[in-house]
């Protein structure tokens, strides 16, 4: 598949006369719209280390915390209600345990994301391959609004005004892999525009996951595809979350170490007592004390009866 990217030096040339322009940069200012551009100090880092990162980020709202943990999901645009389901729980789920959900906006699995998501604690972000004052879809305004109104971004390499056009979508999916830690495919058909951005994902080193689909299912060609390929089997949230970086706490500069990580992924919103934390993580109990004390020194757990414990 094609993948056209617009960073010719005409385009950057094109780009900082318009951006340097009195009356855009009002229009700018009027519609909330901010540029930073590339080897600037608030540039997304993990994007800038690509060669074909863009040289220009217009947004809406704010950039992803580079401090946080960012998990991309994608997937068919022509969902069923178990692709809809896993993509809104998952997402939530996340979000819930800190982590920030990047989509596309796009019709379906990437809707559902961005739905589940806002129902967490953390922003979600979207990259749209339009000007970032235009919604695309039309029919995800009400999305789109919400992201803002919870403290997340939309992020658009396109000026704004810039209307939605074939080739600008493949292209922004190489900054909704960049900017995230992991990238989760949930239902692809075998050819499909999810294909770009898996690719682009490869190309940056970046970990790929998909959720499992039914074999006899078209949906589920390519997420299983992407399987047998090695990409990593996920059915919950918690399969993600044992080995990325959730810092909930007031230093977010900490990380989850892999043995507080699993322990971690198996303490929920209902309490559980220690028994029953042993039994599905098999540590000794000496161990899973400590581990729980430090889980609830750093922030990321509470006590709310002496014996239980669940995620704060």
């Amino acid at each position: 598949m094609e993948k056209i990217v617009k960073n010719t030096n005409e385009w950057v040339d094109e780009m900082l006369n318009l951006i340097n322009q009195k009356e855009y940069k009002q229009k700018m200012e009027e519609a909330g719209v901010k540029v930073v551009i590339k080897g600037a100090p608030d540039y997304p880092k993990n994007l800038m280390q690509y060669k074909e990162a863009p040289e220009f980020l217009f947004y809406r709202g704010n950039l992803p915390d580079p401090k946080k943990a960012t998990v991309a999901i994608i997937g068919s645009r022509g969902c069923s209600s178990y692709g809809r389901k896993m993509s809104k729980e998952i997402a939530r789920d996340l979000s819930k345990s800190g982590v920030q959900v990047i989509s596309g906006l796009a019709r379906g699995i990437d809707s559902y994301a961005s739905l589940g998501a806002l129902e967490g604690d953390t922003p979600t972000f979207a990259v749209l391959g339009t000007g970032v004052d235009l919604c695309y879809p039309p029919e995800n305004l009400d999305i789109y609004q919400d992201i803002l109104k919870k403290g997340g971004g939309i992020i658009s390499e396109y000026p704004m005004g810039e209307a939605a056009v074939p080739w600008h979508f493949p292209a922004r999916n190489r900054i909704i892999s960049g900017l995230a830690n992991k990238l989760l495919v949930i239902e692809a058909r075998h050819k499909s525009g999810t294909a770009t951005t898996v690719e682009w994902a490869i190309e940056q080193g970046k970990d790929v996951c998909a959720v499992p689909g039914r074999a006899c299912d078209k949906l589920s060609e390519g997420t299983n595809e992407l399987l047998k390929n090695g990409a990593q089997i996920v059915t919950s949230a918690k399969d993600i979350l044992e080995d990325v970086f959730v810092p909930n706490c007031e230093d977010q500069s900490i990380s989850i170490r892999s043995d507080l990580a699993h322990l971690y992924s198996v303490i929920d919103v209902v309490p559980k007592s220690i028994d029953q934390l042993i039994t599905e993580t098999k540590i000794s109990y000496s161990e899973i004390v400590s581990q729980l004390l430090e889980l609830q020194m750093l922030g990321y757990i509470n006590q709310p009866i002496d014996g239980y414990y669940e995620l704060k």
